[in-house]
């Protein structure tokens, strides 16, 4: 696993606000195979780092690793986290709306009472 990590492909970079999160998440993956090598990681207190190793960025609201941090910057992770949920949140709102063609009129009106709050 060491060496997929260490050696990876130029991935095309993924530009956020003037950061390329590629490779910062690449750069992050790298540290955290370091880590392994002296340490385990435990389940509780290692999610990010982790998931990482399979090739996920995990973002939770207030809740990023120190490492993450370091990599990253805070304020980089919280504006990530930001957007994610915005597109998120209107890919949700589209889905709901295609479902709601095929309720009745009470499953429909129960349906956009929840996308309203």
């Amino acid at each position: 696993m060491t060496d997929d990590v260490e050696n990876t492909t130029s991935l095309e970079p993924w530009m956020f606000q003037g950061t390329n999160v590629v490779e910062l998440f690449t750069k992050f993956q790298q540290a955290v195979t370091r880590m392994t090598t002296n340490q385990l990681l435990f389940i509780e207190s290692s999610v990010h780092e982790l998931s990482s190793l399979s090739n996920i960025l995990l973002l939770c609201t207030n809740q990023h690793s120190p490492l993450c941090m370091d990599i990253f910057s805070e304020d980089n992770l919280v504006e990530l986290n930001k957007e994610m949920l915005l597109q998120s949140k209107d890919n949700i709102e589209i889905d709901l709306l295609v479902l709601s063609r095929n309720l009745n009129p009470l499953q429909e009106s129960l349906l956009r009472g929840i996308m309203a709050a």
